[in-house]
């Protein structure tokens, strides 16, 4: 069997200039500590290594996945779980060597065979502490991400969570532990996850109708947006005037496209008209930056002619990518 040393290298390895390693069996050597390298004497030959540690491994004798050995011995730790040809945790808890322990047989709740033993407080505090500060290994980090990736909670388990999160309530001090970070997180704009970044035109839509449709299940009938009386009867106007099919809120009801509800829309000749009101422009008079967003959005989605009726200016124009023609 061959024991082959693994190591995480946490720090780049920084070599002194003009220094060249020189096998000298009679100059003494040390171990550096936290290093697995061994340093010499010999003030010409000296190479530093900071931040790494030593760690072993080995294969399990029943899957081959690595198995790896860390602390403050961990060799004789291996050559110990070799001569008892020890298996890793996956494969101890399935198997020959335990068969009581098929998942089938699993029991929670009530029915656990632990349940209503709870440890004593202060055994609690003494694994917080020992856990508090752990980082795990780079390995372990990646195959707690590559075992979740691409996969989805069936629509049972997710409605489990959320049965199971419902009215529950959180301590002071997890209470008190959110507000601190939060107050941390809100501190100054740069601390914000979304400092200086914009979600995607798609990812917005997505969230408009996630919301509506929310809302949609909470108030028990669809969301209706608030429309103008005055422009209404202004669009049944441009209808007769010219020939067009406009669908607004009285003729038929507003249509939803990409989470927006146009207030008029002709299908047939892909024709967008918008009724603003003064709150639409700035004082100079100037289309307010939302409205620009959600017009070019339109735009792009439907390919659309894009009308805007100014009620104060009483002018109706035709905007593309938010230039006038």
């Amino acid at each position: 069997m061959f024991y082959v040393q693994y190591f995480i290298f946490i720090d780049i390895w920084e070599e002194r200039k003009n220094i060249s390693l020189m096998n000298n069996k009679n100059s003494p050597s040390k171990e550096t500590t936290g290093c697995i390298t061994s340093e010499t004497k010999n003030a010409s030959n000296e190479i530093e290594c900071e931040g790494m540690k030593l760690m072993w491994k080995r294969k399990c004798p029943k899957c081959n996945d690595e198995i790896f050995y860390s602390g403050k011995r961990p060799r004789d730790a291996m050559k110990r779980a070799e001569s008892k040809k020890s298996v890793c945790n996956k494969c101890a808890q399935l198997g020959s060597k335990h068969p009581n322990r098929d998942p089938s047989s699993f029991k929670r709740g009530k029915d656990h065979w632990n349940y209503g033993n709870n440890m004593p407080k202060e055994s609690i505090e003494k694994m917080r502490k020992s856990l508090t500060g752990r980082k795990l290994p780079n390995h372990v980090v990646k195959k707690m991400i590559t075992a979740r990736t691409g996969k989805k909670r069936s629509d049972e388990a997710r409605t489990n969570i959320s049965n199971g999160l419902k009215g529950r309530k959180l301590s002071p001090q997890h209470a008190q532990g959110i507000a601190k970070r939060a107050k941390v997180r809100h501190a100054t704009p740069e601390n914000n996850p979304m400092y200086g970044k914009t979600h995607k035109p798609e990812t917005r839509a997505k969230i408009r109708e996630k919301y509506l449709s929310r809302m949609e299940k909470i108030l028990g009938y669809p969301v209706v947006p608030n429309f103008n009386e005055n422009a209404c009867d202004y669009f049944n106007t441009l209808n007769k005037k010219n020939g067009w099919n406009l669908q607004h809120a009285k003729n038929g009801g507003e249509v939803e496209v990409f989470g927006y509800s146009l207030d008029a829309y002709d299908k047939e000749r892909n024709i967008v008209v918008e009724y603003d009101e003064p709150r639409h422009y700035d004082l100079f008079g100037n289309l307010r930056k939302k409205d620009i967003i959600r017009m070019n959005e339109i735009i792009k989605q439907t390919g659309c002619s894009f009308y805007r009726y100014n009620e104060k200016t009483n002018e109706l124009r035709l905007y593309r990518d938010n230039t006038i023609d």
